[in-house]
């Protein structure tokens, strides 16, 4: 009897899609509720990117210690979800939450449903839970999963040691519409203005290192001369954005913007009294959704 509910035990296999934020956020959702209920998690490395040709995104958690496995049946299971997406979406939909095999949000804000979420038949788990709120309860296996591995570690630890970065902030600025009309999806000048403020006041003299996908642009409009600033992308040779995001959570300070790339950048950081600075814009239309509830983690300051 025990070997048979062996091979029939049920197992979680995780759809992942979109940016690195949003992979990881997948990721330690759909591990927490593995971990919890004893299953394997499987993960689909494919289905979710093989047709992303505006963006061009592809997996990125093969650069982190992750217990989750790449596995054939992963990327099947993941594909014929993708083709007969719509039929299995409305199926799921004629369940109850807890007696459905796709899981999926119904909604952006955090829903506690999750983590009374029983396993019972294999499954498969997809979308953006983005909330500390589904993983905290097991937090520390989550960080030591999303360690970066050694090569990408050891590069950053040698920068880190070269510079001296204790009285600095990281800011990210993250334009997520044309540059023509930023103000649809992008935070407004006024909430990193006040930011900057908002450590100008606490540190004597800082530095900000400023991290953006426009960085000129950004620099433009938030600084001037007098200020210290050091350009991320200008001053150092990074190899792509896994690289950026483990210099960035070498930090203890942080200016995010409404993008879970910087999100994870600040969670990732291991200093215990590390200062986050979020918007509280909500922004529920355009390319991006933000401020909803259980997204910025209670201890963050949000202007």
């Amino acid at each position: 009897m025990y070997k048979f509910s062996r091979i029939f035990t049920p197992i979680i296999v995780v759809r992942l899609y979109g940016g690195l934020g949003n992979q990881l956020f997948t990721y330690a959702a759909a591990r927490r509720l593995a971990y919890v209920n004893n299953c394997p998690l499987y993960i689909d490395t494919f289905s979710g990117f093989f047709r992303d040709k505006i963006y061009k995104r592809r997996y990125r958690l093969d650069s982190f210690r992750i217990k989750g496995k790449k596995h054939v049946l992963g990327i099947v299971i993941g594909l014929v979800k993708f083709f007969l997406g719509k039929h299995i979406e409305n199926k799921s939909l004629e369940y109850s939450f807890y007696n459905r095999r796709l899981i999926m949000p119904e909604h952006v804000s955090y829903d506690h449903r999750l983590l009374d979420f029983k396993i019972y038949q294999s499954l498969i788990f997809e979308g953006h839970w983005q909330s500390e709120k589904y993983f905290e309860d097991i937090e520390s296996v989550i960080r030591n999963e999303l360690r970066f591995k050694s090569t990408i570690a050891t590069y950053i630890e040698k920068l880190h040691k070269s510079i001296d970065i204790s009285f600095s902030i990281a800011i990210h600025v993250r334009h997520f519409c044309r540059l023509d009309d930023l103000a649809k999806s992008n935070i407004d000048d006024y909430y990193y203005l006040k930011a900057i403020d908002y450590f100008r006041n606490k540190i004597e003299n800082p530095t900000f290192f400023l991290f953006s996908d426009y960085p000129i642009l950004a620099y433009n409009r938030l600084f001037n001369h007098s200020d210290n600033v050091i350009v991320v992308s200008d001053s150092f040779s990074f190899k792509d954005e896994v690289y950026e995001l483990c210099f960035m959570s070498r930090f203890k300070y942080f200016i995010i913007s409404n993008s879970t790339y910087s999100w994870w950048g600040a969670w990732l950081s291991e200093y215990k009294d590390k200062i986050v600075v979020a918007p509280k814009t909500k922004i529920d239309s355009g390319e991006t959704a933000w401020g909803f509830d259980g997204l910025i983690p209670d201890d963050w300051i949000k202007i």
